[in-house]
């Protein structure tokens, strides 16, 4: 059985939903009920035994340098180009590290019970959660599990994606040859990278849905989302503070 042996954490982006905070602190560092997003992402990994972790930064990427002094097993990449490109060059930039079985996931999610970050996984695939949200990626998954497609449109129902995403050794290098070939040969500079795997080469790949309560991972995608979760950004003076 695969096992994750390394974490790949995308943290690169300008977060600009969370503006004016965003403007001063990347959103993998806003604390949310008194810690970062991306701590409670660390931490998830370490307790499940994952030991190699890798945060691809960004937009002010200067602010990530405590991360590795707090954590010994992090190890620090930037993105130069996060600010003209969309995800996938990111994950380009640590393509090399493309090279064993892994866990490729966003650094701005708050992960609220670590064994949804488990390192034990059957094949390739993402987690994703049962929903009734509208505006989201969706999986179509059979009764084993297997992804039938993904759809970002508005209209349909399935499983919500979640940006946590385990990769056999296998598939891991195939997805590095997929880089290649769509960001630097193509130029496609504008794409997420999940883009690869489930529209562009999909049929390359054989992926699993894997279910979690929706309530164990939170997606903070707004300023009234974080003040429901954490309610004291409501007050202007805790706002300047984060």
């Amino acid at each position: 059985m695969p096992r994750v042996k390394k974490a790949i954490i995308m943290a690169g982006g300008k977060g600009t939903r969370l503006a004016p905070l965003t403007f001063v602190t990347p959103k993998p560092l806003v604390k949310v009920r008194g810690q970062a997003m991306v701590e409670t992402t660390i931490e998830a990994l370490l307790t499940n035994g994952i030991q190699d972790i890798v945060v691809v930064t960004g937009h002010l990427a200067e602010a990530f340098a405590d991360l590795p002094r707090r954590y010994p097993q992090v190890k620090l990449v930037h993105n130069p180009d996060y600010g003209r490109t969309n995800n996938i060059s990111s994950l380009y930039c640590v393509r090399e590290f493309l090279d064993c079985d892994l866990m490729i996931l966003d650094g701005d999610q708050l992960i609220c019970a670590p064994r949804v970050l488990h390192a034990d996984f059957d094949v390739s695939g993402y987690t994703c959660a049962a929903t009734d949200a509208q505006n989201e990626w969706f999986l179509q998954l059979d009764s084993q599990q297997q992804v039938q497609f993904c759809s970002k449109q508005p209209c349909f129902r399935g499983q919500r994606l979640y940006s946590i995403s385990r990769w056999t050794k296998a598939d891991a290098k195939k997805l590095a040859a997929h880089l290649e070939e769509d960001f630097n040969q193509r130029g496609l500079d504008q794409i997420y990278w999940d883009d690869i795997v489930l529209f562009n080469h999909f049929t390359d790949y054989q992926l699993r849905g894997y279910p979690i309560n929706g309530t164990e991972v939170l997606e903070i995608d707004n300023f009234e989302q974080l003040c429901q979760v954490d309610p004291r950004y409501r007050r202007q003076d805790d706002v300047r503070e984060a």
